[in-house]
């Protein structure tokens, strides 16, 4: 309540960068679980602070919160992997390109989940910066990409999916697929007909069960 009818807005920004000095100690003290609550509470004011530089000094709080070190001194050690999650789904579009750093670098299969859903969260927020991950060297760093794009069911993706369709790599062109099965919509019609003629007959295999599927369900007449 006091942080809402702050008008000063010097003393507002006070206000707010100590709240992020304390979720600086808290995550460096191993107190996620309070840093995350301090960081839902900073998400929430964005719906209740009305001026606009108050808003804009509270994400540069959450921005600040997203940077790539901030981000790496949170997965270093044993963490809490429930409330890193919580944490991370709490920041800006800034985190992306970090969190897709570390899901290409990691090999722990519960880091690279919480990282995914994550992404799955934020990447909302800029699915353009998201969707440059498929153009990674790591083929399997563009296959969560993929998938993550899947997940949001978004018509936008379907570019993304497109290209993907072209990739070298067989497991990468079948999760393009699946990106394609996850959006109702005439687009997706023409690249799954084009996956037809694939080389890899599991490739083909996809995308003819995808089309037989929204063939049943009258999508394409």
């Amino acid at each position: 309540e006091i942080i809402t009818t702050e008008r000063d807005t010097e003393g507002f920004r006070e206000f707010v960068e100590n709240i992020g000095k304390t979720v600086d100690i808290l995550i460096s003290k191993d107190f996620l679980g309070k840093a995350v609550e301090i960081m839902a509470r900073l998400r929430g004011l964005l719906e209740t602070v009305v001026i606009p530089e108050h808003k804009e000094i509270i994400n540069e709080i959450i921005d600040r919160a997203g940077m790539e070190e901030r981000i790496k001194e949170l997965m270093d050690g044993n963490k809490n992997l429930e409330e890193t999650q919580a944490y991370l789904v709490l920041l800006n579009k800034n985190a992306i390109p970090p969190l897709l750093s570390l899901l290409g670098e990691t090999e722990d299969r519960k880091i690279r989940k919480v990282i995914c859903n994550a992404l799955f969260v934020i990447g909302k927020q800029d699915i353009e910066t998201l969707a440059k991950g498929i153009h990674d060297e790591r083929w399997y760093l563009v296959r969560n990409v993929l998938m993550i794009l899947g997940m949001m069911n978004d018509p936008r993706a379907v570019k993304y999916a497109k290209e993907g369709l072209r990739h070298p790599e067989p497991k990468v062109r079948r999760e393009a697929i699946k990106t394609l099965s996850s959006i109702v919509s005439e687009e997706i019609k023409g690249p799954l007909m084009g996956a037809l003629r694939d080389k890899n007959p599991s490739v083909r295999t996809d995308a003819l069960k995808v089309l037989r599927k929204f063939k049943g369900e009258g999508l394409f007449g």
